[in-house]
């Protein structure tokens, strides 16, 4: 396996430009001082200078197929691309395809440059780029990141880069977690992945870093697997597989859990408990608990004095302590 430092990238941007990093570490921060054409000569002075020997064979893009489909501007791309490496005994060139700006789509139909399909496709069949040179960037200005990263997988692309919740410039990257579980979910195994962590780095971020998820995230925000509905909240009580996505406490150490309001009724305010405490089996209250029928009588006092919200976390705790007192119980 190569390692990181071993890996030149080439950016693939509407204009086809050469990764900065590639010009410094030769050296070469003169750039702008070179003729254009000397571009190619400077990436195979660098390999050389990494000590590769024997520069490995050039495979080059058609040049209409860069200026007539990939580019919108052909005139002005870059003239390196017209000499596009791919060393792969050495030192390999691995071929980002970003879409910094959110454009890219996977409809059918769609054309290059704003079809992903299409560029990975042409840049694997008709520019010869293995699969496992080819990684993808998104940005998620247009909601698409995430199904623009798994189109790019499926045609092809061996990577797609990722950020931990999709923390990025303007309206984020590609969710590191929400790629593992399109991942689990094209193999059908998450080989060896501890998707709990997925939830500990969040606690992390939020508890040391100060960054504050967004609430309805998905996977990780405080109500991703919450449920406000009474009525599901009695259908959860009785068989979760019906109302949760999927086992999130197995998967992520985050058991389903109900809002309590007006509606959740006893079975609401059962469920709750047991979720939020993680009380055993033998443990568990019922909802014809005395503890249940006290705090549903609290809830609906709530209300009747015109309350619009859902209670929070922290009512529910303070109640709960202070009732449990009062009855001499200890959950």
């Amino acid at each position: 396996m190569v390692e990181q430092a071993d890996i030149f990238f080439f950016n693939i941007f509407p204009e086809f430009s050469l990764l900065l990093q590639i010009l410094l570490r030769a050296g070469a921060d003169q750039h702008d001082r070179r003729d254009d054409c000397d571009d190619l000569q400077i990436v195979e002075h660098i390999m050389s200078e990494l000590a590769v020997r024997d520069f490995p064979q050039v495979k080059r893009i058609d040049h209409n197929l860069i200026h007539t489909d990939l580019l919108v501007n052909a005139g002005n791309h870059h003239p390196l691309i017209d000499g596009l490496i791919v060393s792969s005994d050495k030192i390999p060139v691995k071929i980002r395809v970003c879409d910094t700006m959110g454009y890219g789509v996977n409809f059918p139909g769609a054309v290059i440059p704003r079809s992903i399909p299409g560029i990975i496709y042409g840049l694997m069949t008709h520019a010869g780029v293995p699969s496992e040179l080819i990684e993808f960037h998104g940005h998620n200005d247009f909601y698409k990141a995430v199904n623009n990263s798994t189109t790019a997988w499926l045609y092809g692309a061996c990577g797609v880069n990722c950020s931990l919740f999709g923390i990025g410039e303007r309206t984020g990257n590609t969710p590191l977690e929400a790629m593992v579980f399109e991942y689990a979910q094209l193999r059908g195994t998450l080989d060896g992945m501890d998707t709990t962590v997925i939830t500990e780095l969040a606690e992390y971020y939020e508890k040391e870093i100060g960054y504050t998820v967004p609430s309805r995230t998905p996977f990780v925000g405080k109500n991703f697997n919450v449920t406000r509905a009474g009525i599901h909240a009695d259908g959860m009580l009785k068989n979760e597989e019906i109302y949760n996505i999927f086992d999130t406490d197995k998967f992520l150490n985050r058991p389903a859990l109900v809002s309590v309001s007006n509606t959740s009724g006893t079975a609401g305010i059962a469920y709750w408990i047991n979720a939020y405490f993680k009380l055993p089996e033998e443990r568990k209250v019922d909802k014809n608990s005395e503890l249940v029928h006290r705090l549903k009588e609290w809830v609906d006092k709530q209300y009747e004095d015109g309350r619009v919200t859902v209670l929070t976390d922290e009512e529910l705790i303070a109640k709960i302590e202070s009732v449990c007192r009062e009855l001499h119980v200890v959950l």
